[in-house]
C-alpha cells in the first residue's frame, strides 16, 4: 500500500505539479502537502495496529506458591576446620636414629611405635647404676652388722658414744646413696624408654621430618600428629547475634551445627556447638565459636574452609514465598499475585525474615496463592500473563519451587 501510494504521489509530482504550479501554485501546493500526509498516515498505522496487537498478548513469567508451616531461621557463616588436638612428637633423648616404623599419612593410635634410637648408651648407664647399687647395698649390710655389734659393746662400755655414733652415721649415708642409685637406675631405665619414641595421641601421621641415620638432640622434631576424629570448627558469629546464639546455647546445650562445602550445596557433616570465646574481636566485631564434628567419614580436613549453618530459631505456621517475588516501592513491600484468569493483582505486603531463597509474609497474602518470581519488569495491576509451556486458559498457574522440601 505504502508503495503504491508513494509510486501515485511520484507520478503526480512528475506530471500533475509542473502544470499547477504554472497554473495554479497555491492548489498545486495544497495538493502535494495532502497527498504526503496521506502517505505519511498509512504505514503509521499499521505500525500501531501491530503494536496494539503484540501489547495484547499475555507477558510470559515465571510463578511459585505461597507456602505454610515451620520456618527456620539459620545463622550462615565461614568457619575455619582446626585439629582437635595436633602434636610435634619430638626426641626425648640423644642419639641416632635407627628404626622408623610409621608410614607418612597412615592413622596410628595412642602408645603406638612410631621410631627407635639407639639405646646402648643409656643401657650402659643403667648397668652402672645397677652395679653401684649392689655394691652400696653390700656395704650397707656390713654397715648395719657393726652397728648392731657396737651397740652391745656400748651397753657393757667397752666402746665409747662416739663411735657408735659414727657408725651410725655411716648406716644412714650408706642407705641415702642406696636410694641415689635407685634414683639413677630410674632415670636410666625412663632414658631408655625414650629411645622408643610413641605416639602421644590417636591421629593421622604426617610427613616425616627426620631420615635414618640422623643424630637426634633432645627436642628435635621427627613428626606431626593431627587428631581427626573428632575435628573442630572455627566461626565467627557477629555481635549483633551473639545473644540469640547465646540464649539458644543455654536452651540446647547439644545446638546442632552443619558444615557445607564452599559451594554452600553438599553437607560434608554434623556436629554441635562446643563453645564460645570470652571476648568480642573488635576488629571484625565478631564473636568466636568453637563447633565439634565426629567426622567418621573425614569430610573435614584441618585448614579447610566450610560454610557453617547454625540453626537460630523456628518461627511456627509461618507464610512464605520466593524472595525473589517479594518487590519493593517507595510505599513498602508488594507481590504480583495471579488471579485464576491469570491476570495480575498487585498486594501490599509486610514481611518477616528472609532464609536462603525463601522470604517470611507477615501479612497481605495467604498459602496457594500463585506469585510471580520472574518477568516482574513488564507487570501491572490487570496485566494478562502465562508461563512458559502453559495455556492462555482461565486455569490457575501451577506454583514454581516447594519451599516446604527445604523445611
Amino acid at each position: 500500500m505504502a508503495t503504491q501510494d508513494f509510486g501515485y504521489l511520484g507520478f503526480l509530482m512528475k506530471f500533475a505539479a509542473p502544470s499547477y504550479l504554472k497554473r495554479k501554485p497555491l492548489w498545486a501546493l495544497l495538493l502535494l502537502a495532502l497527498l504526503v500526509i496521506f502517505w505519511l498516515i498509512v504505514p503509521h498505522k499499521g505500525k500501531k495496529d501491530g503494536k496494539l496487537d503484540q501489547k495484547n498478548q499475555p507477558i510470559s513469567v515465571k510463578t511459585g506458591t505461597a507456602k505454610q508451616g515451620d520456618f527456620e531461621i539459620h545463622l550462615n557463616t565461614l568457619g575455619n576446620v582446626t585439629a582437635f588436638n595436633t602434636t610435634t612428637v619430638r626426641s626425648r633423648v640423644t642419639g641416632e636414629l635407627l628404626k622408623i616404623y610409621f608410614k607418612e599419612g597412615q592413622n596410628v593410635q595412642q602408645g603406638d611405635l612410631l621410631a627407635e634410637v639407639d639405646s646402648r648408651m643409656y643401657q650402659s648407664q643403667m648397668d652402672q647404676a645397677a652395679g653401684k647399687l649392689a655394691s652400696d647395698k653390700a656395704q650397707l649390710q656390713f654397715a648395719e652388722a657393726e652397728l648392731e655389734r657396737d651397740k652391745h659393746l656400748m651397753e657393757k662400755g667397752y666402746i665409747a658414744l662416739s663411735q657408735l655414733q659414727t657408725q651410725n652415721a655411716s648406716v644412714n649415708q650408706l642407705r641415702g646413696m642406696i636410694a641415689t642409685d635407685q634414683g639413677q637406675i630410674d632415670n636410666a631405665k625412663l632414658q631408655l624408654s625414650f629411645c622408643q619414641i610413641r605416639a602421644p595421641l590417636t591421629g593421622r601421621i604426617g610427613l616425616k621430618l627426620v631420615d635414618l641415620g640422623n643424630v637426634l638432640n633432645v627436642l628435635d622434631p621427627v613428626v606431626v600428629i593431627t587428631q581427626l576424629q573428632p575435628i573442630s570448627v572455627i566461626l565467627n558469629v557477629p555481635q549483633d547475634q551473639n545473644p540469640l546464639v547465646q540464649q539458644r546455647m543455654i536452651e540446647s546445650p547439644n545446638l546442632p551445627v552443619e558444615a557445607y562445602d564452599r559451594d554452600g550445596t553438599t553437607l560434608l557433616a554434623t556436629g554441635q556447638l562446643w563453645g564460645a570465646d570470652n571476648l568480642i574481636d573488635t576488629s571484625t566485631g565478631t564473636l568466636r565459636m568453637k563447633a565439634v564434628f565426629e567426622n567418621k567419614n573425614s569430610q573435614l580436613y584441618p585448614n579447610q574452609f566450610v560454610n557453617v549453618r547454625l540453626l537460630l530459631e523456628v518461627l511456627p505456621d509461618k507464610v512464605f514465598v520466593p524472595r525473589a517475588s517479594v518487590q519493593q516501592d517507595p510505599k513498602g513491600y508488594h507481590v504480583f499475585a495471579v488471579n485464576s484468569d491469570n491476570t495480575i493483582k498487585v498486594k501490599s505486603v509486610a514481611i518477616g525474615p528472609s532464609e536462603g531463597d525463601f522470604t517470611v509474609i507477615d501479612s497481605g497474602l495467604s498459602a496457594g496463592e500463585v506469585v510471580v518470581t520472574d518477568g516482574l519488569d513488564k507487570l501491572r495491576e490487570g496485566v494478562k500473563v502465562r508461563q512458559p509451556g502453559a495455556s492462555d486458559g482461565p486455569e490457575p498457574f501451577a506454583g514454581g519451587s516447594d519451599p516446604s522440601k527445604k523445611h
